[in-house]
């Protein structure tokens, strides 16, 4: 006998919104899962925007009160990677479980490792033995090279190219359509602004520009 597993996206912002499309196409002929709803702690405005835009699932309760069920698993809605690493810390504290979601459009090489509670959108592409992270979101469109290593929490928007043999480190926010050259690393916490082109080893704790791309501040 198959029991239902029920699955909440967390966060209901545009993000969040995205990842329940996402999740409501690759689980819907796996009769195993169900979505629940989301979880957000602003009930009222979230709520107000899945009705203005007829979703038909709502808000069951915020993600500060929210103490796990033995058969609920919760999806990363939330794309900011330090908001992403509090809110996962918080919720693990109470014994939560993440779903690693994998659009099935995904193209996935040989011997890739992806980590807990990812969220992997469609049409990416994770080239021969790439690691990627514990709560990695990767949008639409984005390519990891071969051998690369993607650190836990980093986000990474729509039409970024990281080549092959790039390591990144945790908690890194790529803009749209970044380029990051191969053999290249990037410290901890670093943001690469969108249409970036990374040519060199980067630091922690900064924000590079242009191309390629070049120190603009300190965060």
């Amino acid at each position: 006998m198959t029991h239902e597993q029920l699955l909440l996206v967390v966060g209901a912002g545009g993000f969040g919104r995205e990842v329940y499309t996402w999740l409501s196409q690759t689980i819907k002929d796996d009769p195993k899962y169900k979505i629940a709803g989301f979880l957000d702690d602003n009930v009222a405005k979230a709520q107000e925007e899945l009705d203005k835009r007829r979703y038909p699932h709502e808000v069951v309760g915020t993600i500060q009160d929210y103490h796990p069920q033995g058969n609920e698993s919760l999806v990363m809605g939330i794309f900011g990677p330090v908001a992403k690493k509090k809110c996962v810390e918080q919720l693990r504290k109470r014994g939560a479980r993440f779903y690693t979601l994998v659009h099935p459009d995904t193209i996935i090489g040989h011997d890739v490792r992806i980590g807990e509670g990812c969220v992997i959108c469609p049409y990416c592409v994770l080239a021969n033995d790439s690691k990627i992270g514990n709560f990695i979101s990767l949008n639409t469109n984005s390519t990891i090279g071969h051998d690369s290593d993607i650190g836990d929490f980093t986000s990474i928007n729509g039409g970024v190219e990281i080549t092959g043999e790039v390591k990144v480190g945790s908690q890194c926010f790529f803009g749209v359509g970044a380029v990051v050259i191969n053999r290249c690393t990037i410290g901890d916490r670093t943001v690469v602004g969108a249409g970036s082109v990374v040519i060199r080893n980067v630091g922690s704790d900064i924000t590079v520009f242009g191309n390629p791309a070049k120190t603009v501040k300190g965060i």
